[in-house]
């Protein structure tokens, strides 16, 4: 008992130490956040924390146990609800450093020194007044307390835009990571001392347009004032994180929840403005390189040329260093995304929209390196640098220009089966220059311009070497036509309405006939086609204009599913002309059709009375099952969560089982004004959005958002909302996943409360869905006036189940004797026998006119399956020409039949198991065929168009 209690004193004094020590380091960073507006701490985490972490914190580094993290108050405040312990990051703040500083510009001529601010901008300043052909000063923007954000530009024509490739290195975007600023100082300095004496630095110059911008962050730099940087953080002036802040192909505009940052929108508007075709920004806290994409885990379509450029720079780096550097992760080399996840970063940005090959250079593991130690790192990192600068030089280049007039073109350039997420780029409109940097390797490059005939080429690759390819783009206007289209979806089980999508190249005089493969044309550009029935169709269009014409075939591209009606009986009449009363027990809405073709019913309803017949008629019969409204997602809102009035950027996540209507939601709005809400697909592509104006208070807004199916779509409002967010509170969670109809699964938010994406439930509430009307494929309903009947019928055994179909003609009631005491009078019965034997089986067809008997043997032997199956095939169905046939028995006779079972046509003594038949004069309508093998006739259906 003693020793017990023992224990439970020490357990509870450790936890009382710890609790103290906890407290300790949680004042020490309170007080740090008061001073510096942003805390750097060290916590454990598994990596499948990561993901979670760097939706609340600025992930800085992960060790594959330890967090390096930075916070802001907000973030600090977010990260302090998941009560994880912490502690400061101790090497940062208590490590004594010398960061020496240069008041003047001859104290940096050893690069061993700080510049303070004013020193910094005289060197810009001086880079340009020494060398002013060669070097250009150039402000970018200023930054949030009103400090240049400058650039030099080095080029041999330096105040002319050339048909050269455009490279950018920026610095120092987080302003406590120290060496990069003053790496590219460095770096600046070599390359305009040495143009002209060392020829690779020459050439480099003559042939690239270089900008470099040692500073992306001044004022989180020169925190305290521009005479140190001892007191230099992270975040800007506005305590964002710069590499957090960028638009995000992933996770849509500023996703750290912040408006853009001064400086932020300073660089996308400069990259706007420029042509970057490669770039690097630089960092510290690792040492390493570290390509995109940070925010997706697809790996990037160039991502072995990533690995080539990255493993180049590594080893560059390694071997011209003390042993042990820039060894971090992968020998120096990783995935943004492998290593840790984060959105808003400007590689990202650059990559994805401005198809510029931007990487992370982490250059030290300190961040406040010592100043003693910066000509070091700059010997550790000059040739890498410069040989990644080269690499722009290498590739597939050329001009892109107008056949005829040899104008410049800005056009896409992009590589068949290989290109994605933005990895294509683009000439520039000035020169019409391209710059497509690749791996070695063999690749089919295309080159498209609106307005211009596409072309293709192949292009071998090498590394190191530079392949011209100058391209001149044929227009439209001056060449005959490329046919070439797609449709908004190939199988339809739904509806049979086809929206065709012209994507031929063609000028603007150019006409098209399209072939919809069911016997009916259009001329019309991008045509909607109704088919009528089920099948396969193979579509054609031709493209013509004055030069000549074009057209494409597409095999089998449109199948149409649709439900089929259950059995129709057939009527009769006696007498030699007569009319009839018909009731059909179908559900849905019922239309009549007179052709298989025709689109416009002539009647609609259960019931019809047909006026006097005289020959037999076909009359062919649709239902429509309307798709009907649904509600559904979190009805109503709870009292738990709040009006979210920042920038932060939030969703739902669904997915849609089959195409629907997004008619209406409901939401909750905090004061009168314009929202923007967004539909996007998983990769946060904008697939609808609307600007509504909604007051204040529970309103439902009309969207009218065409859903499809698909996975993971997005539904969301641009910030800021100043909507309501729903919170279901720390202990529980909102009821996920939302379905509606079996149309419809809301999984969840994308805002996560610590591991939670269920606690939050932003904007959207009472979804109003219509689904679509579905159509089921026409069905020939047969009457027949003074027609002699026949009995007649097909099987198939399976094991010992048989399947009979009824080919009776001008009967419509049925007596069928399986020969084992047991009857039927479906049309189209089922019957399982009990044992094994062969069986008489006899169909009685009849009508008021009479009837008819025929008989067939079934043979039951258990355990053998298909025993008689037909095995037929007929292809293709519908056909036009040629209905080809194929049996996995001999083949004697064929007979074509009209609906109503006339013989219309006879093909003797064929004694194949595949063959075909000619049926283009025959007239557009539904048949049978009967298909004569051994002492079986097997009856199907068939479409002439």
């Amino acid at each position: 008992m003693r020793v017990f209690t023992l224990c439970i004193f020490s357990i509870f004094f450790s936890c009382i130490t710890l609790f103290g020590q906890q407290q300790t380091e949680l004042q020490k960073a309170r007080t740090i956040l008061n001073d510096r507006a942003e805390v750097f701490i060290k916590f454990s985490a598994t990596p499948q924390e990561l993901q979670h972490f760097s939706r609340i914190l600025s992930i800085d580094n992960y060790d594959g146990e330890n967090i390096f993290a930075y916070a802001n108050a907000k973030e600090f405040e977010n990260f302090l609800k998941t009560n994880k312990n912490f502690e400061l990051v101790k090497d940062y703040y208590n490590r004594s450093r010398a960061l020496t500083m240069a008041t003047s510009i001859e104290e940096m001529q050893n690069w061993d020194k700080y510049p303070t601010y004013e020193v910094y901008v005289e060197m810009m300043q001086k880079f340009a007044q020494d060398y002013p052909n060669i070097c250009k000063l150039d402000t970018i923007g200023f930054s949030t307390e009103g400090r240049s954000l400058l650039a030099v530009k080095i080029s041999d024509n330096v105040n002319i835009d050339e048909a050269e490739p455009e490279f950018l290195y920026t610095g120092q975007m987080h302003g406590d990571e120290l060496i990069g600023g003053a790496v590219l100082l460095r770096l600046i300095n070599y390359l305009l001392e040495n143009y002209g004496s060392i020829s690779g630095i020459t050439d480099l110059i003559n042939s690239v347009q270089i900008y470099i911008n040692p500073l992306a962050n001044p004022d989180g730099t020169y925190r305290s004032d521009n005479s140190t940087v001892s007191n230099s953080i992270r975040y800007n002036a506005q305590s964002i994180d710069l590499n957090r802040n960028y638009k995000d192909f992933d996770a849509g505009n500023h996703p750290d929840g912040n408006e853009y940052g001064i400086e932020t929108v300073a660089f996308m508007e400069y990259a706007e403005n420029h042509k970057f075709v490669m770039s690097a920004n630089t960092h510290s806290g690792a040492e390493l390189v570290n390509y995109p994409f940070d925010t997706h885990s697809e790996l990037p379509a160039d991502n072995l040329w990533w690995e080539f450029v990255s493993t180049e720079y590594a080893t560059n780096a390694q071997e011209n260093s003390a042993s042990g550097y820039f060894t971090d992760q992968n020998n120096g080399v990783t995935n943004g995304y492998a290593w840790y996840t984060i959105t808003g970063s400007r590689q990202d940005y650059m990559n994805y929209y401005h198809n510029c090959r931007e990487v992370t250079l982490e250059l030290s593991t300190k961040k406040l390196l010592d100043a003693e130690d910066l000509p070091a790192h700059w010997e550790y990192n000059k040739k890498a640098l410069l040989d990644y600068l080269k690499q722009v030089t290498y590739g597939l280049r050329g001009i892109v220009t107008d056949s005829i007039t040899h104008e410049p073109l800005q056009a896409k350039v992009w590589i068949e089966n290989f290109d994605k997420l933005n990895s294509h780029v683009f000439s520039f409109p000035q020169h019409g220059d391209y710059y497509r940097l690749l791996k070695q390797g063999n690749y089919l490059v295309s080159f498209s311009a609106e307005g211009y005939k596409t072309k293709t080429f192949e292009v071998e690759i090498n590394d190191y070497q530079q392949t011209l390819l100058d391209v001149q783009l044929v227009n439209l206007e001056n060449t005959s036509p490329l046919a070439n289209f797609t449709s908004n979806q190939q199988i339809f089980e739904c509806s049979p309405n086809v929206q065709f999508i012209n994507l031929s190249e063609a000028s603007s005089d150019s006409e098209f006939l399209w072939d919809f493969g069911d016997g009916k044309t259009s001329t019309e550009f991008e045509p909607e086609h109704f088919y009528s029935q089920n099948g396969t169709y193979t579509v054609k269009l031709i493209a013509q204009n004055s030069f000549g014409e074009n057209f494409i075939i597409k095999e089998n591209f449109i199948e149409i599913n649709l439900n089929e009606i259950p059995e129709l009986p057939s009527f009769v009449i006696c007498e030699n002309s007569g009319n009839l009363e018909i009731n059909l027990d179908l559900d849905g809405n019922i239309l009549w059709f007179e052709n298989i073709n025709d689109t416009i019913p002539f009647n609609e309803g259960n019931s019809y009375t047909t006026p006097e017949l005289h020959e037999n008629t076909t009359y062919f019969i649709e239902t429509i099952f309307v798709g009907g409204n649904f509600n559904g997602g979190k009805l109503n809102r709870e009292s738990g969560g709040s009006y979210v009035s920042d920038a932060s950027n939030n969703y739902l996540i669904f997915d849609c089982y089959q195409n629907c209507n997004l008619h209406s939601v409901k939401v909750y709005a905090d004061g009168n004004g314009n929202r923007t809400i967004y539909l996007k697909n998983s990769m946060g592509e904008i697939l609808e959005s609307k600007e509504i104006f909604i007051e204040n208070g529970e309103q439902t807004v009309v969207l009218d958002f065409n859903l499809i199916q698909g996975e993971d779509f997005r539904l969301g409002c641009e910030a800021t909302a100043n909507l309501y967010r729903d919170f279901s509170g720390m202990f529980s969670n909102f009821n996920y996943p939302f379905n509606i109809s079996n149309a419809i699964s809301i999984k969840q938010s994308n805002t996560v409360w610590w591991y939670d994406e269920k606690k939050y439930y932003p904007y959207f509430y009472d979804w109003n869905i219509s689904l679509p009307d579905c159509y089921s494929a026409k069905t020939p309903l047969n009457i027949y006036v003074n027609e002699e009947i026949v009995a007649d019928f097909n099987f198939t055994i399976n094991n010992n189940i048989v399947s009979f179909t009824n080919a009776s003609i001008a009967a419509d009631s049925y007596i069928w004797d399986f020969g084992d005491n047991t009857t039927s009078t479906e049309i189209n019965p089922t019957h399982t026998y009990q044992s094994n034997g062969e069986y008489t089986v006899t169909l009685t067809a009849s009508s008021g006119c009479g009837e008819d008997t025929i008989s067939y043997q079934v043979v039951i032997v258990a355990g053998i399956e298909n025993h008689f199956t037909d095995n037929i095939e007929i292809y293709p169905n519908p056909s036009s020409d040629l209905l080809n046939i194929k049996s996995n028995q001999t083949i004697s006779k064929i007979q074509i039949l009209s609906v109503d079972g006339k013989i219309i046509k006879t093909f003797e003594n064929i004694n194949s198991t595949k063959t075909f038949i000619d049926i283009e004069n025959l007239n557009n309508s539904y048949y049978f065929i009967n298909i004569y093998i051994e002492n079986k006739i097997i009856r199907k259906p068939f479409i002439k168009l």
